[in-house]
């Protein structure tokens, strides 16, 4: 079976910047912090509808969570 989805090191890398730019960094050691949930989930769902378009799903998860900034991964 053909693996259509992102690379894993993809997501995490997208992740991690979205992480660090909402929390204000006292919830940077608490890796169940509530927030943490929402990027994850709005991420796994922005793949499963846009495919492997990384740019697209960058933006959308963005407008799904509400920050405002350019989009940083380059297609």
């Amino acid at each position: 079976m053909k693996e259509t989805g992102l690379p894993g090191s993809v997501l995490v890398e997208l992740y991690i910047r979205l992480r660090d730019q909402m929390e204000s960094g006292e919830s940077n050691l608490d890796a169940n912090h509530k927030d943490r949930v929402c990027i994850a989930m709005a991420i796994f769902a922005a793949e499963d509808r846009l495919g492997a378009n990384i740019t697209e799903v960058e933006a959308h998860v963005r407008e799904v969570l509400g920050l405002v900034g350019p989009v940083q991964i380059a297609a």
